[in-house]
């Protein structure tokens, strides 16, 4: 495996731009914070452009920088004079299209688990209706800010909700007291990464098995709030 790209990772889109064609890929949960970091600001303290001039760098890359297979680039490959020769248009269609094919952003969502034919759960998303439509006065760049803004409270939610329904372990068993605190620390460290601009080290999430759709890593960011490695049927 080439460890300069995410394996499981296809780009959603291809478009034309001032600076060629670029791929559109879904952020991973590791560059979301390293955007938030880069602000240096609270996300409801920037604004729209601010924001999605920094997020762009994570999710666009340039098709001659890609492999053969397709696979988002782990280290950005447009530089900050390529991302100013976007045009407002160019910003404008990146940002729809990040919108449309990441239900989790906009839409309801619930998990179900089911176990396969080797006997191991698999947990899916099912996602619902629209939770947060797009308003009329708002373009796709100012849509995605807003999404992404309400993204972040439903993360501290629940984080804070998981904490308190497991305040007291002292009633379970070793293993599934260590993985629920495991996966509290893991849910405390991204929230805190949000809303503070400093280094962290964040530990693996361990899963039994996961099945997202269409195979994007980003939506992995729900799943780490639910204690997945005892999920049994």
């Amino acid at each position: 495996m080439d460890k300069n790209y995410f394996e499981n990772l296809k780009p959603l889109e291809k478009i034309g731009t001032e600076v060629g064609e670029i791929a559109i890929y879904s952020i991973t949960v590791g560059e979301e914070i390293e955007v938030f970091k880069l602000l240096k600001k609270k996300l409801e303290d920037s604004n729209p452009i601010e924001f999605f001039k920094i997020f762009i760098n994570f999710v666009c890359h340039k098709t001659s920088s890609l492999n053969s297979d397709e696979n988002k680039p782990i280290n950005p490959t447009l530089t900050s004079n390529d991302i100013d020769k976007f045009s407002k248009d160019e910003l404008e269609a990146i940002a729809k299209c990040y919108v449309t094919h990441n239900d989790y952003l906009s839409k309801s969502s619930e998990f179900t688990s089911e176990k396969n034919e080797k006997g191991v759960t698999v947990l899916s998303i099912k996602y619902g209706d629209i939770v947060f439509p797009k308003l009329d006065n708002e373009n796709y760049i100012e849509y995605l800010y807003r999404l992404t803004v309400e993204q972040q409270k439903k993360l501290e939610k629940s984080s804070e909700r998981f904490r308190n329904t497991f305040d007291s372990l002292a009633n379970f068993s070793n293993d599934l007291r260590k993985s629920i605190q495991g996966t509290l620390s893991l849910g405390e460290s991204l929230s805190k990464s949000f809303e503070k601009i400093r280094s962290i080290n964040i530990p693996k999430a361990k899963i039994v098995s996961v099945k997202p759709p269409k195979d994007d890593l980003s939506k992995l960011r729900s799943i780490s709030s639910i204690g997945s490695e005892q999920v049994r049927n």
